[in-house]
C-alpha cells in the first residue's frame, strides 16, 4: 500500500495512511459520541420492552425457548456495561488520542452485542413456529 492508500472498512473506521493520525481520530470520535448518545436512547427502553416481552411470552408458555431469549436479550446491557463501556469511554474522551485501531476494537466487541440479539431473535422465532 502506497503511503496515500485508503482503507474504507466501515464508516465509521473509514481512515487514509496520508491523512494526519490526529485529524482522523477526532472525526471518528465526533461521528461515534453523536451516535452513542442517539442509539442509546433509542436501545434502552427497546431492550427493556423486548425483555419484559420474552418474559411475559415465558410465563403464558411455559415454553423455555422464550425464557432463552430473555436471557440473551438482558445479556446485551450487562455485556455492554462490563466488556464495552471501557472503550466506549475511550472513544467519548476528548483528552485520548485514540486512533483506529480503537474503533476497530469496539467493532469487534459489538459484534457480540450483535449475535447475542440475533440468538434472542431466534429463539423467539423458533418458539413461534412451534406452537400448536
Amino acid at each position: 500500500m502506497g503511503a496515500a492508500s485508503c482503507h474504507k472498512a466501515a464508516p465509521l473506521t473509514d481512515y487514509c495512511e496520508s491523512s494526519p493520525r490526529s485529524q482522523d481520530a477526532a472525526t471518528g470520535k465526533a461521528v461515534f459520541k453523536r451516535w452513542f448518545d442517539h442509539g442509546y436512547n433509542l436501545m434502552v427502553p427497546l431492550i427493556g420492552a423486548t425483555a419484559v416481552a420474552s418474559s411475559s411470552a415465558f410465563l403464558a408458555t411455559e415454553d423455555r425457548k422464550h425464557l432463552a431469549s430473555a436471557m440473551l436479550v438482558a445479556a446485551v446491557p450487562l455485556y455492554t456495561r462490563t466488556v464495552l463501556m471501557p472503550t466506549i469511554n475511550e472513544l467519548r474522551d476528548d483528552s485520548k488520542d485514540t486512533g483506529p485501531e480503537v474503533m476497530k476494537k469496539w467493532g469487534k466487541m459489538h459484534h457480540v452485542r450483535t449475535g447475542l440479539a440475533l440468538s434472542a431473535l431466534g429463539f423467539t422465532l423458533f418458539a413461534i413456529s412451534r406452537r400448536n
